[in-house]
């Protein structure tokens, strides 16, 4: 009989926990700010609407951020559809 108190861990590759992942911080640099898009109710007369149907217009009050994240993994793969939420928080430069 053989009895083992505080064993290791198998090994292997860490599995990482879905909600730990999803709720850790991520560290990004800004590379670009713009204003939103401008509005345009519809295209000029005898022009066709070229947008596509899920085209969403930015708000009037918004800023478009273009951001460099080093570590992309830490990105869920399926961020594109629109699933999540990201929260931003802003800490001056050290």
């Amino acid at each position: 009989m053989e009895i083992v108190i505080g064993a290791p861990p198998p090994v292997g590759a860490a599995k990482k926990n879905r909600k730990e992942r999803l709720s850790e911080f991520i560290e990004a640099k800004t590379l670009g700010i713009r204003q939103p898009r401008k509005h345009f109710p519809s295209p000029p007369i005898g022009e066709k609407d070229r947008r596509s149907e899920n085209h969403t217009s930015d708000p009037m009050g918004g800023r478009v951020l273009t951001l460099l994240i080093p570590d992309g993994y830490k990105v869920p793969n399926n961020i594109r559809k629109g699933d999540f939420r990201i929260l931003m928080r802003f800490v001056h430069g050290r």
